[in-house]
């Protein structure tokens, strides 16, 4: 038997996988914690209203389902990698020493900047800020198979300190700076506007 969904209100912590059929909604800080190095969350949709982080020992994270969270995700540096498999919403900064992998869209909330650190970030789809403009800065490559920012909703500014693959087009208002190589994907033109 599955549960149909979970809501923890205030801070949570956990130390193995958790699986709904539907919502899980953690209105708190979330803390990994535990001997797995790696936990899984299986739902439609994960909610952290807080801050989501690894407490004791590194540690991967799988959401499999979509996954909103409004405060930053890594920052103490413990959360090695972070793979999503729905698209996600993000409000703060996102720290893995490893790979984050947002296999659909990825959207950018809240005010000014938003910085990835990290090995490596791929989006599968698009990256775009529908409420608010947001400069995304990526400390590490950045791989979109689709645009950065859409053209009725550009992103402020995009900067990146490795390589950037790109199988889409860019829109933005702000500065674009590539510290790096820039690798055109697409069968066709790729637009910077």
């Amino acid at each position: 038997n599955k549960l149909k969904e979970l809501e923890i209100s205030g801070d949570a912590k956990l130390s193995s996988m958790v699986s709904t059929i539907e919502s899980q909604d953690y209105t708190g800080d979330l803390t990994l914690s535990g001997e797995k190095s790696e936990l899984v969350l299986r739902a439609d949709a994960v909610h952290v209203g807080g801050a989501l982080d690894v407490a004791d020992r590194a540690k991967g994270l799988v959401v499999a389902g979509d996954l909103n969270v409004e405060g930053s995700i890594g920052e103490s540096g413990e959360l090695t990698k972070l793979k999503v498999t729905g698209d996600t919403s993000v409000v703060g900064d996102v720290t893995t020493p490893g790979m984050q992998n947002y296999r659909q869209n990825l959207e950018l909330i809240g005010d000014e900047e938003a910085i990835f650190k990290g090995e490596k970030v791929i989006v599968g789809r698009t990256i775009f800020s529908n409420d608010s403009l947001r400069r995304m800065i990526v400390d590490g490559a950045l791989e979109v198979d689709g645009d950065v920012g859409k053209q009725n909703s550009p992103i402020l500014g995009l900067k990146i300190t490795e390589d950037l693959s790109l199988a889409g087009d860019i829109n933005s208002i702000g500065e674009l700076r590539f510290m790096k190589d820039v690798f055109l994907l697409g069968g066709g033109a790729s637009y910077f506007r």
